[in-house]
């Protein structure tokens, strides 16, 4: 995954300097979308660029680079301890919260005619939103009631190493006309609360994750 990230995120620099020349660079597209799974529900706002590199006839390779905003509203959530080295029985059980985060995103696509599919995801960013109190507990006992807000800081490090709220999404997206395209998409978000104080293993962070079924639509304000 790690390795995966890296070379998004070199694709995504070189296609602003290397393939300028090459490629057609779409102006200012705003994407908005809206997902649910389990009672979860999430809703974004992405303003994103995409340089769409001329392969073959109508195919296109898009790389690209964008700024994403998420609203991510849980319900009866149980979070675990998010860092990898901590015990995965230990539980922050919340009735409710939302986590908002301010993240910035890469883009790797594939476009043929007016049909696009591809996957973006979130490098790192701000998570911000109110305090919550919740259920604490280990292996299955519980030990006190905890407050805990978003995580402040959001960075894509690679599976369970990740810091704070992260969005990513695998899509496909037709093009109604040159201004106006619907998306659907499989999200994947991950939302992480840090406690006031440290807990059992001097842990304080805790995480959910979920993949919820988006659909969306883009506007592109320039052809």
């Amino acid at each position: 995954m790690r390795k995966i990230t890296l070379l998004l995120a070199f694709v995504a620099f070189i296609s602003t300097s290397s393939f300028a020349q090459n490629s057609y660079l779409s102006k200012l597209e705003v994407d908005f979308t809206v997902g649910t799974a389990n009672q979860n529900f999430a809703s974004a706002l992405m303003i994103q660029r995409i340089h769409r590199i001329n392969l073959i006839k109508k195919l296109q390779l898009g790389l690209g680079y964008g700024v994403r905003y998420t609203a991510n509203a849980l319900n009866n959530r149980s979070l675990t301890a998010s860092p990898e080295k901590f015990q995965s029985d230990d539980r922050l059980a919340l009735s409710s919260g939302t986590i908002h985060s301010l993240n910035a995103a890469i883009h790797l696509q594939i476009s043929w005619g007016r049909f696009e599919a591809g996957f973006n995801i979130d490098v790192g960013g701000l998570g911000f939103g109110g305090s919550q109190t919740g259920s604490y507990s280990v292996a299955g006992v519980e030990q006190s009631q905890e407050t805990a807000k978003p995580t402040p800081m959001n960075l894509l490090l690679g599976g369970s190493r990740d810091i704070g709220s992260l969005h990513s999404e695998r899509y496909i997206r037709y093009w109604v006309n040159d201004k106006l395209g619907v998306k659907l998409a499989l999200g994947h978000l991950f939302g992480e609360y840090t406690t006031d104080r440290k807990l059992n293993l001097d842990n304080d962070r805790f995480r959910t994750i979920y993949d919820p079924f988006i659909i969306g639509v883009t506007y592109r304000f320039f052809k």
